[in-house]
């Protein structure tokens, strides 16, 4: 799962430094315009720990947030919302909406009477304010409300699929098994209709309407061996992108013609695009290096440019085509941005022009300026330059939650230190309208000051968490 594939990175040991060459001499922190704490919201009381991994805000300011409850507790979100989950040892769905102000209107948790494992972990919205959320569950009988209930046969690696309205009424239920799949992402349009791509053995592409109801179904390519995938994204004209890597070299044929070569024996990152009938575009090999990158999260502005976020392992050049390099020259893991056209061809690619130690992008959003926003972890004390003048001071060994911001040229315009890694982790970046942007996550921490009068009072366990800026 993502969650656990993102915490496991926040561990690993850190290499010795070796500094990028500088392009300017970096402003301190307190010379940046940086943005201010609006609001932030947790559990106002809770004998359970919370998690947001996912989250989405729509044009009302409105933010819908997934994650999960451990233990079957209650948990109090004020303003007369109570949940709680029914696995008492084990963690239980959770899904909330906000309105722009921070008030809590409902929140959603699932019975289990087996009191089996469950979590969501992805949350979109259609143009009319519909919730469609995906998550994991064990074996069992769920009841969502509403009589919508699922009987899952299979104890593990099970994916469910829900909608609900605006008002927090579910509407349908899916359940995708262990026998189906061995790896399956799901997007959905402004329309509401959802893609679903499967990976086992065959990679498929299928697609459900509004309404829950398969439309088709097509084969995109015969033989998926070695390929693994991590998200997928629609535009506001229907297509989607699905991003992940090839391990190893080899030759991928798919269904329309288009022939792909990994040349890398390590991870050979790969973007693909396909229209709203399931047909590929176009679809590429992301570097042309020895060593290995990979790419977790998409986003896509109003002119339907898209912007990946994710990692580089190791020192040398990264060549992504189109006259565009990176350098890299230490032995960190570097987060980087790199920033697509329509029609496939990158524009530009950014990454810290030094580190004090390993950096991870995992989040990002684009608000209707075309500005874009990600939240990562770096580790190690020490100054991170972004350039164009922009840096920030590290304080922790294990990583500091940091967000920064670069504009549609690529120009980094502030960074932020946000808190340590142990105090806090932003999981989920949306955006309201431009300049003002939510992140999701955990605070792990009994009082939190965010600043400009924004303060969380938390009770010993780890609590979910919504922040609330204006930049």
């Amino acid at each position: 799962m993502k969650k656990k594939l993102l915490l496991l990175l926040f561990f690993i040991t850190a290499l010795i430094s070796c500094k990028k060459e500088k392009t300017s001499e970096p402003s301190s922190e307190s010379n940046q315009k940086l943005p201010i704490t609006l609001w932030a919201k947790g559990a106002l009381s809770s004998s359970n720990n919370l998690i947001y991994i996912a989250s989405v805000s729509d044009k009302n300011g409105n933010i819908y947030s997934a994650g999960n409850i451990t233990g079957s507790g209650i948990v109090d979100f004020g303003n007369g919302v109570k949940v709680s989950g029914s696995a008492p040892n084990s963690s239980n769905l959770l899904l909330t909406k906000y309105n722009s102000s921070g008030e809590i209107e409902w929140a959603k948790s699932v019975i289990s009477e087996e009191k089996s494992s469950s979590e969501y972990n992805f949350v979109e919205i259609d143009r009319s304010g519909n919730i469609y959320v995906i998550g994991s569950t064990g074996g069992g009988n769920y009841d969502f409300g509403n009589n919508i209930k699922l009987n899952i046969d299979a104890s593990t690696n099970n994916k469910i699929f829900l909608k609900y309205k605006p008002s927090g009424e579910i509407e349908w239920a899916k359940v995708f098994t262990a026998s189906e799949l061995t790896y399956i992402l799901i997007t959905v349009d402004l329309n509401g209709n959802s893609f679903v791509f499967y990976l086992n053995n065959t990679f498929r592409i299928v697609k459900f309407n509004s309404t829950g109801e398969k439309e088709w179904e097509k084969i995109v390519l015969a033989d998926s061996k070695n390929l693994f995938f991590h998200y997928t994204k629609t535009d506001g004209e229907g297509n989607i992108y699905i991003v992940g890597f090839s391990e190893g070299k080899g030759s991928y044929n798919f269904n329309n013609g288009l022939n792909i070569s990994a040349v890398s024996e390590k991870r050979n990152p790969m973007i693909l695009k396909f229209n709203n009938l399931g047909e590929i575009q176009w679809g590429k090999i992301l570097t042309l290096s020895n060593n290995p990158s990979e790419y977790n999260k998409i986003s896509i502005d109003e002119n339907g440019f898209i912007y990946l976020t994710g990692m580089i392992f190791g020192a040398g050049i990264y060549d992504f085509g189109n006259n565009i390099t990176i350098s890299n020259n230490n032995d960190f893991q570097n987060g980087v941005l790199i920033k697509i056209s329509p029609q496939g061809e990158i524009q530009w690619a950014k990454t810290l022009y030094s580190s004090s130690g390993h950096s991870f992008w995992y989040s990002i959003t684009v608000d209707d300026n075309n500005n874009i926003y990600i939240a990562g972890i770096i580790q190690r004390p020490g100054i991170n330059d972004f350039g164009n003048n922009v840096s920030i001071t590290t304080s922790s060994w294990d990583g500091d939650q940091i967000l920064f911001k670069y504009n549609s040229s690529g120009d980094a315009e502030w960074a932020k230190r946000i808190a340590s890694s142990y105090a806090m982790i932003i999981h989920s970046l949306s955006f309201e309208q431009t300049g003002v942007f939510y992140a999701t996550g955990i605070l792990r921490t009994e009082y939190f000051d965010f600043g400009n009068g924004v303060f969380i009072k938390n009770n010993s366990y780890n609590n979910a968490l919504i922040i609330k800026f204006k930049n």
